[in-house]
């Protein structure tokens, strides 16, 4: 309030020193308001921790909620539920007597890891569900055990099932083996694939960045109405071993292309991954590893779920440092990526212009 009453006060003097018109005091009067407004927003996005009335509002206990399905299918159970207001949800929870692969603190973490990539896919716009915790001690229409944590993602419209796509889908940058796999990453069928529709490219800028290899169909829906893709759970996001991340075997692909003799795509093609490489910049710029770092922290926190030590063996992985050394790489493997393709797409420019002249 202090600064306030000073930054007026000097605006008038300056007002009455210089015969500045009234019009134009109110114009300086408004920019230093909407200056305040994006400090009060940079302040808000710092605090970020994933909460869930950040879906359904503040207000949300003065509403009704019901169920409408319910699938407890593998190792998770996934409860539909309808807003008095309108708006559809899922509330996710892990099945606790299911016979996981990996340790319980690992399902744990996958719901912190969906809501921090969730975050940085929403820092540029991609359409892929939003998702917030549930904390375990708040009581939610639609959890199974109410006692525990729960993630809260909005509805995604449409069909996940491959008989009703438009078309053959393959986004999957997968890497299962604990080899260096040549023929996953960002591959040219990839690239093809995702170049089909302008909803593609993001998402897969998107799972490229924060290293989620599960893009398969299952996870991918497409709405006839509106004619629209949107993804789901990036659970697995930051999980990768970090000479193993997504974006670092991409650039192997992009280095291959750029080796290869003669290497051409089509325009639609390369559209595509022009559009790819414009949303992995965005993302870089939009999402500091610094920032994902600290964003984990709080997630985690208002989530109750705790890192486990570096030091043990078991679940060493999922350490705090681990997951940041994660990011870390994941970002600086991005930075490197969008240069390779860069490259890639100027040669082919080259390639295009020297074909057509000559």
């Amino acid at each position: 309030m202090m600064k306030h009453i000073l930054v007026l006060a000097l605006i008038g003097f300056l007002c009455m020193a210089e015969e500045i018109r009234f019009d134009e005091f109110i114009d300086d009067l408004a920019e230093y308001t909407q200056e305040v407004d994006r400090n009060y927003q940079l302040r808000t996005e710092e605090t970020r921790c994933g909460d869930f009335t950040e879906l359904v509002g503040k207000d949300w206990q003065s509403r009704t909620f019901k169920i409408v399905n319910r699938i407890d299918k593998g190792k998770a159970i996934v409860t539909v539920i309808q807003d008095s207001a309108g708006p559809l949800y899922c509330v996710k929870q892990i099945r606790l007597d299911a016979q996981p692969k990996r340790s319980f603190q690992s399902y744990l973490m996958g719901h912190v890891r969906d809501v921090v990539a969730s975050y940085v896919f929403e820092s540029m716009n991609i359409r892929v569900n939003k998702v917030r915790i549930i904390p375990p001690n708040v009581p939610f229409v639609g959890k199974y055990y109410q006692d525990r944590i729960a993630t809260l993602h909005t509805f995604a419209l449409g069909s996940n099932e491959a008989h009703d796509f438009p078309f053959s889908l393959h986004l999957e940058q997968y890497l299962k083996s604990r080899k260096f796999v040549r023929d996953r990453g960002l591959t040219l069928q990839v690239i093809d694939d995702m170049s089909q529709h302008e909803d593609l490219p993001p998402i897969v800028a998107g799972d490229t960045f924060t290293s989620n290899p599960d893009r398969s169909r299952n996870n991918l829906f497409w709405d006839a109405r509106t004619e629209r893709w949107t993804g789901i759970d990036v659970e697995l996001a930051f999980k990768l071993p970090m000479a193993r991340n997504l974006s670092e075997i991409a650039c192997y692909q992009i280095e291959k292309f750029l080796k290869t003799p003669g290497f051409s795509m089509s325009k639609k093609t390369y559209r595509g991954l022009e559009h790819y490489n414009a949303v992995l910049h965005g993302l870089i710029e939009n999402n500091n590893p610094n920032d994902t770092c600290q964003l984990l922290k709080n997630v985690a926190t208002y989530a109750h779920v705790i890192f486990v030590r570096r030091g043990n063996l078991i679940d060493s992985d999922h350490s705090f440092e681990e997951y940041c050394a994660k990011i870390n790489a994941q970002y600086n493997s991005s930075k490197k990526l969008v240069r390779l393709i860069d490259r890639l797409l100027q040669s082919l420019h080259y390639l295009k212009r020297r074909t057509r002249y000559h």
